[in-house]
């Protein structure tokens, strides 16, 4: 009876080999989200079916605010994709076991974090990209510079939504987190102006938008195309929201750790 060899250990600097797992960690997420049906039709259908009823350009809607419309619907995008991605999925992959295999194994919980947020980018820029190719072929509405521009500044903003969604994945229920990102993505869509004007909402809802982050992601995903005199401020918001959410997600990370 002959014995199988045993793999000799691996000649690799451990920097490497996390690294290696970090890639394909990344590459597995980013093939999971795109293989999803629904998940590509709220990142990337919605957005595209709203832009092409209220946002391509026609009688009553001029080139300068069919390309507002467009940033705000890439704003959107990215909102549905951070509390799916994160929200949704993490609160599944808590009940499938999948955590605490990775939580079993050497690989660290910060890179199976770092692979999400990579995966999300990745995600969102493929999101960004669709939409704006289907501004552009079927509407003429290009943006050039500034669009890209502007997608680079809403993929870095999102950062703040990550956040949010990672917390939303460990401390809901698994069996309402679906809901409660659903819930959390219209809130956030259409009470920070980026579904429709400021102006045509409520004025409690109006008064509100500026506390949101989803209202400051627009600002800066705007600016490139509109200027903001207060974009500094905008930046700042969504930083301290992405600390603060951020802190709330690690802490809601051991606590379910904890329990198990």
């Amino acid at each position: 009876m002959t014995i199988p060899a045993i793999p000799a250990p691996s000649s690799r600097p451990p920097s490497a080999r996390l690294g290696a797992a970090l890639r394909q960690l990344t590459l597995a997420e980013s093939r999971r989200l795109t293989r999803e049906p629904m998940f590509l039709m709220g990142t990337v259908g919605f957005p595209v079916l709203f832009y092409a009823l209220f946002g391509l350009p026609r009688d009553g809607l001029s080139a300068a605010a069919s390309q507002v419309t467009l940033l705000n619907m890439a704003a959107f995008s990215l909102v549905s994709l951070s509390l799916f991605s994160f929200g949704a999925n993490v609160a599944a992959e808590r009940t499938g076991g999948w955590l605490r295999l990775m939580r079993a194994s050497p690989m660290p919980l910060p890179a199976y974090v770092a692979a999400k947020v990579l995966a999300a980018w990745a995600c969102g820029a493929l999101s960004l990209t669709l939409l704006f190719a289907f501004a552009g072929l079927v509407g003429g509405v290009w943006l050039g510079l500034a669009g890209l521009l502007a997608a680079l500044k809403l993929l870095l903003g999102m950062s703040s939504l990550v956040a949010l969604g990672l917390a939303l994945g460990f401390l809901v229920r698994p069996a309402a987190a679906t809901v409660a990102a659903n819930v959390a993505s219209l809130l956030l869509v259409f009470a920070s102006g980026l579904a429709m004007p400021l102006e045509m909402l409520p004025a409690g809802l109006a008064r509100v938008a500026p506390l949101l982050p989803t209202y400051h992601l627009g600002v800066v995903g705007r600016s490139p195309l509109l200027g903001a005199e207060h974009e500094l401020r905008s930046w700042g918001i969504l930083l301290g929201y992405t600390l603060v959410l951020g802190v709330v997600a690690a802490w809601a990370a051991r606590r379910d750790e904890a329990r198990e």
